[in-house]
């Protein structure tokens, strides 16, 4: 977002791409990206992207973001459904976790 900020702040006009590319794109990119083309709030932009750094860099089974496939998504989410404790009654945490309530 500082990014963004500072653009605005100085009055430089600033166009990001209309689509990413996952391979080269960082998550500050999509922060911009968000904000910029979908109007989406800073808050709810940090919230996603602070659940997909977890799911990235989950030490068993992470997602990988640069080369996206669905397999590799509900693997992960198997995983999760299957493995966290079931005091936090499992899916319904990961789905709190994205948002979903």
């Amino acid at each position: 977002m500082e990014v963004y900020d500072t653009h605005v702040k100085e009055k430089r006009v600033y166009y990001p791409p209309y689509t990413l590319d996952p391979i080269k794109t960082t998550f500050e990119d999509i922060k911009i990206h968000a904000v910029t083309r979908q109007n989406v709030s800073a808050s709810t932009v940090n919230k996603y992207l602070n659940t997909a750094k977890i799911m990235e860099t989950h030490p068993i089974i992470p997602v990988n973001f640069k080369t996206p496939h669905w397999t590799n998504f509900f693997q992960h989410m198997d995983y999760v459904k299957c493995h966290v404790e079931k005091s936090k009654k499992s899916l319904v945490y990961v789905l709190s976790r994205l948002g979903n309530r």
